[in-house]
C-alpha cells in the first residue's frame, strides 16, 4: 500500500517539516512505484535538511540505490563514490565498509570480475584498518567467504567455490548461527550452479530470510523442477517485498519478468 504510505508520511511531514525519516521513506516508496525522478528529488531535499553526517551519507546512498533499482548501475556507482567520499571525510567506518560492499555487488553483478577482486581486497583492508566491534568483524568474515565463493561461481570454478565453503564451515563454532546461515545461502548458489535444484531449495530454506537473491535462486530452482506454484509464490513475494536489502535491486525486475513468464 505504497500510495497510502506516502500519504501518511506526508501527514507526518506536515506536523514536522524536518522529520527527515518521513521524507526519505516517501522517496523509497516512490522508488518501488517506479517514480524514480520524484524519489531522487526527495532524496536530494532530505539531504539539505539533515542534522547529522551519517544521515547525509544515508541520503546519498539512497539516491544511488534508486539508480540501481532502475538498472542504471554506472550512475549508481558514481553516486556511491560521492557517498564514500563523505564517509571518508567524516571518518565513519561502518559506512565505508557498507559502500565498499555495495560497490563489490555492482562489479560482480556486471561481471567486472577484476574490479570485484580489487574490492574484496579493499574490504580486507577495511577490516584490518578499523576497530570494528566483534559482531561486525564476524559479518565481514562471512561476507568475504560469500564474495569469494560467488566469484568462483562466476568463473565457473564450482569445485573451488565448494572448497572455500567447506573450509569456512569446518571453522564455524557450534553457536555461530550467522555463519551457519551464510553457509546455507552460499550452498544454495553453489548447488544451483551445479544443477542440483532440490538441494538448492533445501539450503535456501535454511538461509537468510531477508536475502532477496537467495529467494530468487529458490524460485528459479522451483521452475527448473517444474514446481510452478511454488515458484510463483516466491516470485510474487519478491515482486511485492519492498525490502531495501543489499541484493534486492539485482533481482527486483528479474523476478517480475520471471513471474510474467509463468502466465
Amino acid at each position: 500500500m505504497l500510495e497510502k504510505a506516502i500519504e501518511f508520511y506526508g501527514k507526518a511531514l506536515e506536523r514536522n517539516p524536518n522529520f527527515t525519516a518521513s521524507l526519505r521513506n516517501i522517496g523509497l516508496s516512490q522508488v518501488f512505484l517506479r517514480r524514480f525522478e520524484e524519489a531522487r528529488e526527495n532524496f536530494r531535499k532530505v539531504y539539505d535538511i539533515e542534522q547529522t553526517n551519517a544521515n547525509r551519507i544515508l541520503d546519498v546512498f539512497m539516491l544511488g540505490r534508486s539508480y540501481m533499482y532502475e538498472g542504471r548501475y554506472q550512475e549508481a556507482m558514481g553516486v556511491f563514490d560521492d557517498a564514500l567520499a563523505l564517509a571518508l571525510k567524516y571518518d565513519i567506518p561502518v559506512w565505508i565498509l557498507n559502500l565498499h560492499s555495495l560497490q563489490w555487488i555492482i562489479h560482480w553483478h556486471l561481471n567486472e570480475l577484476d574490479k570485484a577482486d580489487a574490492m574484496i581486497a579493499t574490504l580486507a583492508a577495511d577490516r584490518d584498518k578499523y576497530d570494528f566491534a566483534i559482531n561486525i568483524q564476524n559479518n565481514i568474515i562471512n561476507l568475504q567467504m560469500s564474495m569469494n565463493c560467488m566469484m568462483a561461481i562466476s568463473r565457473n570454478d564450482l569445485d573451488g567455490a565448494q572448497s572455500i565453503l567447506d573450509d569456512f564451515k569446518a571453522g564455524l563454532a557450534e553457536d555461530d548461527d550467522d555463519g551457519l546461515e551464510a553457509s546455507h545461502d552460499i550452498q544454495t548458489a553453489v548447488s544451483f550452479a551445479r544443477g542440483d535444484f532440490a538441494e538448492a531449495i533445501s539450503h535456501a530454506r535454511q538461509g537468510n530470510d531477508n536475502s532477496a537473491i537467495i529467494l530468487y535462486y529458490r524460485a528459479l530452482a522451483h521452475i527448473e523442477l517444474d514446481q510452478i506454484e511454488e515458484a510463483r509464490k516466491d516470485l510474487e513475494q519478491l515482486v511485492t517485498w519492498n525490502k531495501d536489502t543489499a541484493t534486492y535491486p539485482l533481482v527486483w525486475n528479474e523476478a517480475a519478468t520471471a513471474l510474467n513468464s509463468l502466465d
